[in-house]
């Protein structure tokens, strides 16, 4: 279960949460199977955080600093579109274990068939 505290800092917003983190830099926040879901967590200090479990369901996750950040089992339902459109390190590293492919280009034959083949590849390496 999530920490109380470390919750309850995070629900006051992102300036306070992110305040709070430069404060106490030697505290990994533990927000282990904390509903995130429909957060605005944009800009938000994540850094080294547990969110093993969490549900980050349509999460708004713009800017977020996840480094070194445990997303072990976490719900990251519906992010497909911050995960397309960031280019931070933790995204990437997100869409290539859990397969994400961009599809933002749909409409547009060549790049959907680019982006269904990359897809397709990165399954087949996988297994």
């Amino acid at each position: 279960m999530a920490n109380q505290e470390h919750l309850d800092i995070l629900k006051q917003g992102v300036e306070v949460w992110n305040r709070w983190r430069k404060e106490h830099l030697g505290i990994f926040p533990d927000l282990t199977f904390a509903d995130l879901s429909f957060a605005d967590l944009r800009g938000a200090n994540l850094n080294r955080a547990n969110l093993s479990r969490a549900d980050l369901n349509r999460a708004n996750l713009r800017g977020v600093h996840l480094r070194g950040a445990e997303l072990g089992r976490a719900n990251l339902i519906k992010l497909d579109e911050t995960l397309v459109q960031t280019n931070l390190p933790w995204a990437a590293n997100i869409r290539r274990t859990r397969h994400m492919g961009d599809f933002t280009n749909w409409k547009n034959h060549g790049d959907y068939q680019k982006g269904l083949n990359r897809l397709l590849r990165d399954l087949k390496a996988s297994s």
